[in-house]
Order: C-alpha cells, then structure tokens, then sequence
C-alpha cells in the first residue's frame, strides 16, 4: 500500500512555530584548523576554530557565534574529538585570524555608538588578552576594510610581525561650488596650520563612483594596508596597477612580496558577484623594490608599426593588425620583470586623447616611421609636447626607429638629430633602430627598458 502524500500545512500559527523551530538550526559559516600541538607523552591534538550563523527571531537579526573543537590524532586516525566548552556570540566581529604558530589572533571589529556612527578597530589577542587595538577610523588611511569573500582578507606575515588586508581607497573631501571658505569668515589672520590641510574639491560631491555592484556595493577601489603589529602603523602599499582592484592577498614565503588576485576593471565594474567571468590575474609585489609591474604607453602617429612591435613583443612573430582606434593593452615579461604597455592609436583624431594615459607612466616608447620624413616635424612636435606634461616629468623615452629594412630610410642617427633628442637634459633616453616585422633591433630596446628598471 502506497504511503499517503504529505499534507500542506496551513495553520499560519503552526507555520510560524516550524519556522522558529528550523531557525534554531545554525549555518556554519568559517572553519579554521589550528597547528599541530604535542603533549609531553608524544600525543598530537589541533584545535578547530569555527563560526556559524543563525537567525534570531526576537531580536530580528543573524547572530554570529563560534565554536571550538579540539581534535587528538596519530597523524592517520582520528583518537577523540570533541567540543570545548560553549558557543559564544561574536558581537561586531567581521574578520578573525589566528597566526601561524596558533599563539596570537587577529580581529576586525565594528562598533556603533550612541550617534549611530560606525568605528573598525583592528584588534590583536594573545592566549590570554588584547594586546593592541587600532582605531582605524580615526587613522583616515582609508575607508572601510573589506569584509567580503571576494575582495577580502586578513593575513599574518610568516613573522607574525605585520598584519595585510584589504581597504577602501582613501577619497578626496568634497565640496559643492558654493561651499564659502571657512577662512574667509574669519579674522584674516592665519596662523598657517590651514594650509597643510587638503582642500575639497568643488563641484564633485555627486560624482559618481562605480562600484563591483550587487552584493559589493560601495567597494570601487580596494587597496593593500599593512599594520606593523609592534607599532601601530598602518602603510598603504603603493606600486599596484591603478588599472585592477586587488583582492585575496597573502604574504610570499620569505614575507618580501604580496601576492593578490586583481581583476581588470574594464570595461566595467558593476556585477562581479554574478558574473565572475571577468578578466582577472595573479600578481606579485615586491616590498623591497615597491614595485608590481611598469606602466609603459607606446605612441607614434598612424602606421608606424606601433601594435605590430607590441605584438613580437608579446608573441615573437608578425600578426594582421588594423589602425588602432583607442588602444591595446599587454602584459610583457622580460626576466622576470612585468610590463604593462599601453599601444595607443596615433591618428591625428585620437592624439588628443594621449594624455589619459600618462598616469603612473614609467616608460614613453615613441615608434617612428624611418622612411616618413615628411611628417617628422609633427614627430617632434607630438614628443616635446608628451614630456611637458606633468605626470610624464619622471618618464624615461625609447625610440624605435621602425622600418630600417626599407631602402633610403632614415636612419637612427639622422632621427636623433632631427629630432633633438640631444637636448633633452632631465630624462633618460635612447633611440634603436629597428624593423617590427622581422623584430631586428627590438630586444636590444628591451634591454634599455630593462636596465632602467635594474637602476631605478
């Protein structure tokens, strides 16, 4: 005989007493497995740190609270585990690590106070108590710390001497167009203080900042903090590509890098969570050169073999390309040093827009057409303006004298002396001859590239 069906129920007050009866049931949330310990008769046990969540009807939120195991084994078979002590709620705590040696534990912790302000104190425990709190809100480094399991993390270095994780890049203050100077209500007397502090930008209260959307909403731009646990201080770590937002990050073996995760923020941000598909990279920075990778812009007026030479650089060998209308980007890596160039179109419609790339810009290489000496004027003319600009003041310049294959072209000599390049005194420079499709010429003006990065 076939077992009946079960009934639907439909009592609206036994519903609401199996709903409270399931949301008793907690969700385990984070786990973590603590190092191995041996007892003074040779035993091993670890101990199992967990967190879990669970809804509180009553007081109509989702409580977080830990739990801990310990587990004694013979490396192979489990001999006793078991729970130790209660459950615990975890009031404001947003991220908890244990060090490495299990001896010290790290803690991000949000409190609200009477005003409904939100204050995160970065907290360091021993076995026995807190040994250091650090208001991070009052420290205006940066925003808030990153809490997701996208983007953040919480990490000790191997020396358990420094502490990394993942914030919210410090915004500008803003103020709006008709904002009156609070100097200007003043006395007119100054004592000078004022002038170190920075000034709002007018005008840009309501710009809009794009973030990573559903679920990660108001994180736009994350950046690598690192606090040395012995004094307090809190670094932001510069170097990373302005181009990605770094996420994940842990320290390398010998503590002298960081490694991330950083996705691309073209061609847009918005939808991350749901559309994880995005292009995205493993990175390295090395805290003793300070360095992740070096921004290099390749420009050049229209056919002078621009994205052809990006591309041996890339591939080692000749592919069709098209007028590049807007730019190509690559990663190149040359013994074992990271370079990002930037192929931008050299049509004399796109020039203009040049200058949107020169930010953190460390290497300028301009392409030049050896057998174009009709438009060499309009060379120089477009280079003299490039290394006015400010944020190219500390650019070094390479020169590719492309088409060297050609008969009657010019060569690197008479480009140098056409263009004065012997005049540029506050730079360093160097000009190659070379022919893009055959790649003749173009490693020694890697080399440059490299030398400059061994000297700086």
């Amino acid at each position: 005989m076939a077992a009946e069906a079960a009934q639907p129920i439909k009592n609206i007050k036994e519903i609401v007493s199996l709903y409270r009866d399931l949301s008793h049931y907690p969700t385990l949330y984070s786990a973590t497995v603590g190092p191995d310990v041996t007892t003074q008769y040779g035993g091993k046990y670890c101990n199992i740190y967990t967190e879990w969540t669970q809804r509180d009807l009553d007081r109509n939120e989702q409580v977080k609270f830990c739990r801990q195991y310990i587990v004694f084994h013979d490396n192979n078979t489990i001999v006793y585990s078991g729970a130790c002590g209660n459950s615990c709620e975890i009031k404001g705590e947003l991220l908890s690590k244990e060090s490495l040696s299990g001896s010290l534990k790290a803690v991000l912790r949000d409190t609200t106070n009477a005003k409904g302000e939100s204050t995160q104190f970065l907290e360091v425990w021993d076995k026995n108590c807190k040994i250091k709190s650090i208001n991070l809100t009052s420290l205006d480094k940066h925003g808030k710390v990153y809490e997701d399991d996208q983007f953040g993390c919480l990490s000790w270095s191997h020396s358990e001497s420094h502490l990394l994780y993942i914030a919210e890049k410090k915004r500008p203050k803003t103020e709006s167009f008709f904002q009156i100077d609070s100097k200007n209500l003043g006395s007119g007397v100054s004592d000078g203080k004022e002038d170190a502090i920075p000034k709002p930008i007018k005008g840009d209260q309501f710009v809009f900042h794009e973030d990573w959307g559903e679920g990660l909403v108001n994180k736009s731009v994350p950046v690598l903090c690192v606090m040395d646990i012995e004094s307090g201080n809190i670094s932001v770590l510069d170097g990373i590509p302005e181009y990605v937002s770094p996420g994940q990050a842990f320290w390398s073996p010998d503590d002298t890098g960081v490694v991330f995760v950083g996705w691309w923020h073209s061609p847009y941000r918005l939808g991350l969570k749901y559309c994880p598909n995005r292009r995205s990279a493993l990175f390295f920075v090395d805290l003793t050169g300070g360095k992740c990778e070096h921004k290099v812009i390749i420009v050049g007026l229209d056919n002078a073999g621009k994205t052809t030479i990006l591309y041996q650089f890339l591939m080692n060998e000749v592919v069709h390309t098209a007028p590049t209308i807007g730019s190509n980007v690559e990663e190149i890596v040359i013994r074992n040093t990271q370079f990002l160039m930037w192929d931008i179109g050299g049509q004399e419609t796109l020039r203009a827009t040049w200058n949107s790339y020169y930010s953190n810009t460390e290497f300028v290489i301009l392409v030049i057409d050896s057998t174009d000496r009709e438009r060499l004027p309009e060379t120089r003319e477009e280079l003299y303006k490039m290394l006015a600009h400010e944020e190219l003041r500390d650019a070094a310049v390479l020169v590719f004298a492309n088409k060297q294959d050609v008969k009657n072209s010019m060569t690197a000599s008479e480009i140098s002396s056409m263009l004065a390049l012997g005049a540029i005194k506050d730079r360093a420079w160097h000009i190659q001859g070379c022919c893009a499709l055959t790649g003749e010429g173009l490693p020694a003006g890697l080399d440059w590239l490299k030398s400059r990065v061994t000297a700086n």
